[in-house]
Order: structure tokens, then sequence, then C-alpha cells
């Protein structure tokens, strides 16, 4: 068999840069141009907070506080220590023997493991939409007036609080705050809450001796929110 047409030939050519031998490839420089950086930030980036170190002290600029050292108002016989304004966060303090209220919570602040005692009024008084965590008031009020934590307004939140040995524990004038996982013992009343309020509030109950890996009984509630007397 012919083939009828032009025969066509392929010829493949591979090129192939000519490297001298021993050529040395110019790489980078291993030495470091410098110390490592820190990359953890400092506590005032995370959250810059202002000191404070003496009372009376009006807190009016939206931001975190921290205390220096234990606050007394030795200024004014009717004082607030504290005044917590609105937008602000105070944590970690302690307000003492002022002549009025120990920490004044304004609408929209934060207190957090603070300790009020031996206020000649409320410890704490709350206003409205306020949160309160861990803090704990004791011995506050004189002739029954004071209480513990005073709230005149509605929309807080009371969380993990314990109150003793005020004229009133816990004292509400308006509904609408939740109110759990606190503590009051020694206070008269303990509880004085309007109504319509979201809180729970039983006895304690105590359980017997416990000597090794098991025992006591339920507080009194399974309810994870309840408020205890004890």
């Amino acid at each position: 068999m012919k083939a009828s047409g032009p025969l066509e030939f392929c010829l493949a050519v591979s090129l192939f840069a000519a490297v001298p031998l021993g050529a040395k490839a110019q790489d980078g420089s291993l030495t470091p141009p410098g110390a490592p950086g820190r990359t953890m930030k400092t506590l005032a980036q995370v959250e810059p907070r202002t000191p404070i170190g003496s009372a009376p002290v009006t807190l009016s600029r939206p931001g975190s506080y921290y205390l220096t050292t234990n606050l007394s108002d030795t200024v004014t016989s009717n004082g607030v220590g504290i005044v917590v304004g609105e937008a602000c966060k105070i944590s970690a303090c302690a307000a003492q023997r002022n002549g009025g209220v120990g920490v004044f919570a304004e609408l929209g602040g934060a207190i957090a493991d603070c300790t009020a005692e031996y206020n000649k009024s409320n410890g704490v008084h709350i206003a409205g939409n306020t949160m309160v965590t861990r803090c704990v008031s004791n011995n506050n009020g004189e002739n029954g007036t004071g209480a513990g934590f005073y709230v005149t307004g509605s929309g807080n939140r009371i969380e993990g609080n314990h109150a003793f040995k005020n004229d009133r524990g816990f004292v509400t004038v308006e509904g609408a705050n939740f109110i759990f996982r606190n503590t009051a013992r020694w206070n008269s009343p303990n509880w004085s809450l309007a109504s319509g309020n979201l809180c729970l509030v039983v006895t304690g109950v105590a359980a017997g001796a416990i000597n090794g890996d098991s025992g006591g009984t339920s507080p009194g509630s399974a309810d994870p929110n309840a408020n205890f007397t004890y």
C-alpha cells in the first residue's frame, strides 16, 4: 500500500541550562534581624482601667475602674463612697464606713466582686438596668433604714451576692428584676421584694455531719437559680 501524502517527521529537542559545577545558590541570611517581639497583649491593652484612690468619687465617664485602696468618705456626714455612673464598670472595690451609701449604681452600670460594709445607709444602692455580681454587703444601715442591696429601679440582674447583718438584706421597690443565686443571713428581714420580680427564695436545709466521701442533703431546692436564706 502506498501513502498518498507527504511524509512528516517530528524531532523533539530538550534544552538544558548549563550550570557550572560547584556554583552556589544565593540563599537568604539565617541571622534573625533582632530579638523576638512580644505577641501577648497586656491587661491595660485588653481592658484599660482607671485607678481610684480616694472617696467620695463619681465615675461619670464610660469605662472600667479599680480601687487602689479601701474607700471611706471622711469628708461629709451623709456622703456616698462610690457613684458608678451610666455605662461605667467597677470591680474588686471595698466601700467602708461612709456616712451614707457605700456604692451607688446609676443606670446601665456594672459592679462586680466588691464589698460594702459599715455604711450608715445602704451597702449597695442600685437604680436600673445594672448588673451586680459576686458582691458582699454586711453591717450596713442604721436604725433599721438601710439594706445590704437596695434596688429602686427595674431591669437589673442581681446574681451571686451575699448579704448578712444588715438592717435589711435584699430590698426591691419595683419588679422586672432578675434576682438569682444570692444568699442572705442575719438580716431583718432577709428579703423584701416587690411583686413582678424573677426570683425564687427558699430556706436552706442544713446537712448532718459528713466524714468521708459522701453525705449531706439538698440545700432546699434543686433549682440552679434559687436564692437561699440560711
